[in-house]
């Protein structure tokens, strides 16, 4: 049964079912789909499962999302697992046993094959996706996190429009909640 923090936006015609849990201030936008039918899935603090996204599992192929994981519209995780302050680009693959370090950036609309193992800090890209680079600095994973945290929160409310100085103020109060990670 699906467990999700009362903290967390959930949009309309979101689908859950199965062996899920998605904890404090994440957020499920219109579209998503997290089937933990087979395996679980673990969905962290702060995360972002964007619009018209797949979660799924397979038998031994947990799903995990960290903190503070950005998962862009379209994209596919499918019994992977996807380390804090990282971000899924939209459209992007993400197959079973696949791993990837925290503070990561999978580019738009690439593949990463089962079993890849991604290390911290890394850019991947492609079909299928290579490492491009592993000195990737995670400030700009981080406020985007922050901003989605602060979107989510005032969707909750109601909110239909999202003046900069409002968000702005959201993100600054949410920065000892969730610091920085190191560079």
């Amino acid at each position: 049964m699906a467990e999700i923090h009362p903290s967390v936006f959930v949009a309309p015609n979101v689908f859950v079912s199965g062996d899920v849990t998605v904890d404090e201030d994440s957020s499920l936008w219109p579209g998503a789909s997290l089937r933990g039918d087979l395996a679980p899935i673990r969905i962290g603090k702060g995360s972002s499962i964007q619009d018209n996204t797949s979660l799924h599992v397979n038998p031994g192929f947990k799903l995990e999302v960290g903190d503070l994981v950005t998962v862009g519209h379209g994209a596919v995780l499918h019994g992977c697992k996807i380390g804090n302050h990282s971000v899924v680009g939209m459209n992007s693959t993400v197959l079973d046993g696949a791993e990837i370090g925290d503070c990561c950036l999978v580019a738009a609309g690439s593949v990463v094959k089962g079993g890849t193992k991604v290390p911290d800090y890394s850019l991947v890209a492609g079909n299928p996706a290579e490492i491009k680079s592993v000195r990737l600095k995670p400030f700009m994973n981080w406020v985007g996190a922050l901003m989605y945290v602060a979107i989510s929160s005032l969707y909750k409310q109601g909110a239909t429009e999202f003046p900069p100085d409002e968000l702005n103020k959201i993100v600054d109060s949410l920065k000892d909640k969730y610091p920085m990670p190191p560079e």
